[in-house]
């Protein structure tokens, strides 16, 4: 019972307190911008993206992204223009980052 308890409390107030949860085990593209805004309330307190990350479309900013503090996959952004200011809190990218013509190897070749 004690364990239960102690389980039911730490899922409670982990995400209280800023600890990084994965919350996208696979590929997310955002396209519109409708969906970037909504990603707070879909994902509340998700700061790592297991897979990739995908920008196209309409995206007109990326600022309802600002919780996101890692992706372990790829980032992809079509618009070279877009503001990326919204992920201004991402410290490490696993992946390969691509922006427009602009392109970054995560690893030697």
């Amino acid at each position: 019972m004690k364990a239960l308890t102690t389980a039911i409390t730490l899922s409670i107030l982990l995400p209280l307190f800023g600890i990084a949860q994965n919350c996208i085990p696979g590929t997310i593209v955002f396209s519109t911008q409708e969906q970037v805004d909504s990603f707070p309330v879909k994902y509340p307190g998700c700061h790592v993206i297991d897979g990739n990350v995908g920008i196209t479309g309409s995206v007109q900013n990326l600022d309802s992204l600002v919780q996101l503090t890692r992706i372990d996959g790829s980032l992809q952004i079509i618009n070279a223009n877009l503001d990326i200011v919204g992920l201004g809190n991402v410290t490490q990218i696993g992946g390969d980052f691509f922006r427009g013509d602009f392109f970054l190897r995560s690893s030697p070749c």
